[in-house]
């Protein structure tokens, strides 16, 4: 990864998600989704669902991964990409979505130096 692609983007929101949001990767995982269908409306329903089927960059899962540990991590990853009307996700979707600020309750995000 690119060390500079996360750090570049200036999205507080976006970052309280992938670093403390969550118990679980999917925790953080269903987060994403829901900011990226329901508050920024990315991508289209794919092959007869209701909502679409995601693709996050490589760099975004090592990251998520990293703070969750897992034997089984990545294992169903070709599930996803070959998935009939995925939508691939890129960093600038990511950092062009309707991010919600932090709480004011994540003493890490809301830190002052």
């Amino acid at each position: 990864m690119q060390p500079s692609t996360f750090c570049s983007i200036s999205n507080s929101g976006l970052h309280h998600i992938i670093l403390h949001h969550g118990n679980t990767r999917a925790d953080v995982y269903r987060r994403i989704f829901q900011v990226l269908w329901f508050a920024s409306k990315l991508g289209a329903p794919s092959s007869g669902k209701a909502t679409p089927t995601y693709v996050y960059p490589d760099d975004l899962k090592a990251l998520i991964r990293k703070r969750f540990p897992s034997d089984d991590a990545g294992g169903r990853d070709h599930d996803f990409v070959n998935a009939p009307g995925a939508t691939i996700v890129t960093w600038e979707d990511l950092a062009n979505a309707k991010w919600p600020k932090p709480p004011n309750a994540c003493k890490a995000c809301n830190a002052k130096p």
